[in-house]
């Protein structure tokens, strides 16, 4: 357990964040803009993307942005692997191959 691994993590739950938002614009133009997380899940799962992911690395972000409990090295690589699962998920939402 290290600092490192959280954020590592902290930085995996940003960007899974980032691409659920970029799922949920590119599938129906919008997007959660509440701080409740619960809500980000909901508008995702609306938008037909995957919200268990997003459920599992949300999950992880109280742990590793504040220090309640340090993550493990298997754990952050965990939350990097999610995270790429819902960019690839934005990225082939995206009709014009580009990143979202």
């Amino acid at each position: 357990m290290s600092a490192s691994s959280d954020a590592i993590a902290t930085l995996a739950v940003h960007a899974g964040i980032a691409a659920s938002d970029g799922f949920c614009l590119l599938a129906d133009g919008q997007h959660s803009k509440s701080g409740n997380h619960a809500d980000a899940i909901r508008v995702l799962k609306a938008a037909g993307g995957d919200s268990a992911t997003l459920s599992r690395l949300l999950g992880e972000k109280t742990k590793a942005g504040y220090n309640v409990q340090s993550l493990t090295r298997n754990k952050s690589a965990k939350c990097i692997e999610w995270a790429e699962k819902l960019l690839a998920a934005a990225e082939e939402k995206d009709p014009s191959g580009e990143a979202a």
